[in-house]
């Protein structure tokens, strides 16, 4: 049986869980971890390889922005440290991104950590941008949206599309997960580990084992953000689908329409290891779309790069459940 454990936060939850990060990094002799930092020098966030751990000061897994899918970097990463016990800090949609890169190409993880966090939604570049200038840092902003963190967060409408529909926002597929869905962040934070259990000593690096009523909070509420989430994606479906036909002919015929681009390809993490190119006529194959939609995770990096504003995110969840039908 799966034990949740607690994290007591005296009213700093980001600065709890940077310190039970280094915590974590202690405990398993990590040599290099790979995740979203900020710039010391810029202040802007991009995705980082760190070997000290003093360098988790700067990261911050509840910025409400995601600038990449962190999960493709993750086969070259591993292949530069061979033999290395090593870590990601990952999104949910990373860590599917990841299963689905790791299925394709059959890498060895043995040495690979998977810490993974709730989110709650992050910003179009753009707002981020504007709300961080009203608020004065990401730590601000963050703190902003981890206080309606009890309730499965708040005006979810603010946030990207893809953030709207995605299908399971909580962390369960990491060997680690720290949990704020559902929990009362000034207070306390939710930890949990798949298969580490006895290897990190949560007994030591935790404060105690959570209650029965503290698993289930968490685990209603992120129920009803799934639920919430699944009824967006009908709505989107449905004012999609209403004067026009939305299946994967036609968006075969729109991805054909596109310009040379390609930039939704390029920041894909899928299309780290599924080929999709134009042939000699610029015609894209049916059937090498079809598996790329049925394999999207829902990060939504294709809408965020397109540069003629598409709803990517919308219509490639119309289509892929459309096709998962036929895929089953």
């Amino acid at each position: 049986m799966k034990t949740d454990w607690i994290l007591t936060t005296g009213g700093q939850p980001l600065e709890t869980v940077r310190r039970f990060i280094a915590s974590v990094w202690q405990a398993l002799h990590l040599e290099a971890m790979i995740l979203p930092l900020k710039d010391a020098r810029t202040a802007e966030w991009q995705t980082e390889v760190i070997t000290d751990p003093d360098s988790i000061q700067l990261s911050n897994p509840f910025t409400p922005l995601m600038v990449e899918n962190i999960a493709r970097h993750l086969p070259a990463f591993l292949r530069k440290h061979p033999g290395q016990r090593v870590a990601a800090l990952l999104r949910p949609c990373e860590v599917r991104a990841f299963e689905e890169i790791q299925s394709a190409q059959q890498i060895d993880t043995a040495n690979l950590v998977i810490l993974s966090a709730d989110c709650l939604g992050t910003f179009p570049a753009e707002e981020f941008s504007w709300r961080l200038d009203k608020k004065g840092s990401a730590d601000n902003l963050s703190d902003e949206t981890l206080h309606f963190s009890r309730s499965g967060g708040i005006a979810p409408y603010r946030y990207r599309i893809a953030c709207q529909l995605c299908r399971n926002p909580i962390a369960d597929g990491g060997d680690i997960n720290l949990h704020i869905v559902g929990v009362p962040v000034r207070d306390k934070l939710l930890v949990s580990a798949n298969g580490l259990s006895s290897e990190l000593e949560l007994t030591s690096l935790s404060d105690r084992p959570a209650t029965s009523e503290e698993s289930e909070d968490h685990a209603r509420i992120a129920e009803r953000m799934v639920y919430r989430n699944q009824q967006t994606n009908l709505r989107l479906a449905h004012a999609l689908t209403a004067e026009t036909d939305l299946d994967l002919d036609s968006l075969v015929d729109q991805l054909n329409d596109c310009g040379p681009c390609q930039a939704c390809l390029n920041v894909c993490p899928i299309c780290t290891t599924r080929e999709i190119q134009r042939d000699p006529d610029g015609q894209f194959d049916r059937q090498e779309v079809a598996d790329w939609i049925v394999a999207c995770v829902g990060c939504g990096m294709c809408e965020e790069s397109c540069p003629n504003h598409r709803p990517l995110s919308a219509i490639f969840s119309v289509v892929r459940e459309k096709l998962a039908e036929i895929y089953n």
